[in-house]
């Protein structure tokens, strides 16, 4: 079977040669037949630095994108070629198909953290962080969480993603958030310019559980594309650290 020997070369082969030419003919092949061969391609951690590879990677994933993001990230994160999430996250929010390999101006942070917010924020891209990165916790406050901090006293973190409001249906944006121990941050939420959502999280307005659930209704926007942003804003510039248990859209 010609797909199992390429898997098989994609995984095991050491050449670079070899697997550019695999490169180049899986971008020719059938979406079906791209998923074993493109996880074996990127498994080999030492073409991060090679002028073609990556590229030629990302050029068999993109157009797959669109209509299998889910399956398409799977790939890009259990890779060892850095860039493809960010690039698969981009695509799914922005539908921006000429991300590059060398075209990481607006991402130019570890792109790691795009990997590691997928974990409560599938789909938003982060941004503009400052102090300490993007960490995961496994345990904060008897629940997972990914931690941001804004970049500095005036730029705020963000989370960000393009999204198509259906009709017929109730769309909600859920949060479910918490602060540092002896701090407190701004969450603002945004639709374009609209701010949809202002409050500060600290021990005065989160729950018992030290965790606050924030609701923000998008149906207004029903059949309408809105670039959503989600603000991690400093707010006293004292422990600003803002921690993320659940970012979602809810369509019922």
């Amino acid at each position: 079977e010609i797909l199992d020997r390429f898997a098989d070369m994609a995984t095991n082969d050491p050449s670079p040669v070899v697997r550019l030419y695999l490169a180049s003919a899986v971008q020719r092949m059938p979406f079906a037949d791209r998923w074993r061969i493109l996880e074996g391609l990127t498994s080999h951690g030492d073409d991060v630095n090679d002028n073609n590879l990556p590229r030629m990677y990302w050029f068999a994933l993109e157009p797959m994108v669109p209509g299998n993001s889910r399956e398409a990230l799977k790939v890009a994160v259990a890779g060892k070629i850095p860039t493809l999430p960010e690039f698969v996250a981009r695509r799914m929010v922005t539908g921006d198909a000429g991300a590059d390999v060398e075209e990481t101006e607006n991402l130019k942070q570890d792109p790691l953290w795009q990997r590691t917010v997928q974990e409560v924020a599938l789909g938003f891209i982060v941004r503009d962080v400052g102090e300490g990165g993007v960490l995961r916790h496994a345990s904060f406050r008897n629940a997972v969480a990914v931690q941001t901090h804004p970049l500095n006293r005036k730029t705020p973190s963000t989370l960000f993603r393009e999204f198509e409001v259906p009709t017929g249906v109730t769309t909600r944006l859920v949060l479910r958030v918490s602060h540092h121990p002896h701090g407190d941050w701004q969450l603002r939420v945004l639709a374009g310019n609209e701010v949809l959502a202002n409050k500060i999280i600290g021990a005065k307005t989160v729950g018992d559980d030290e965790w606050l659930e924030v609701t923000v209704d998008l149906s207004p926007f029903a059949g309408r594309k809105i670039p959503l942003t989600i603000e991690n804003r400093p707010n006293g510039w004292e422990n600003e650290w803002a921690y993320w248990n659940r970012v979602s859209i809810v369509s019922e």
